[in-house]
């Protein structure tokens, strides 16, 4: 049973949106896909990026607590320049 197109199932639309985000050379974390994509499954979208081909990067980033006493770490996504074997 072959899998169904990323954009032809479940998320397609949330997908389409992380991807068109990324390709504009934005980074972005979870808290910040829910607050400006509505994506509550940042997680799954990312794995359904990476599931067709998108070389999704992410490193730990040191950001304040929302309530601004202190500080925690979260992990920052964005789009590999070299996608697919090309250079953007």
């Amino acid at each position: 049973m072959t899998q169904p197109d990323l954009f032809e199932r479940d998320g397609a639309a949330q997908a389409k949106a992380l991807l068109a985000y990324l390709m504009t050379g934005k980074t972005i974390t979870a808290v910040q896909a829910l607050g400006e994509l509505g994506i509550a499954s940042f997680h799954r979208r990312v794995t359904d990026l990476k599931e067709r081909g998108w070389h999704i990067n992410s490193e730990w980033v040191t950001v304040p607590t929302r309530y601004g006493s202190g500080k925690t770490k979260v992990k920052q996504y964005a789009i590999n320049q070299t996608i697919k074997g090309q250079t953007l």
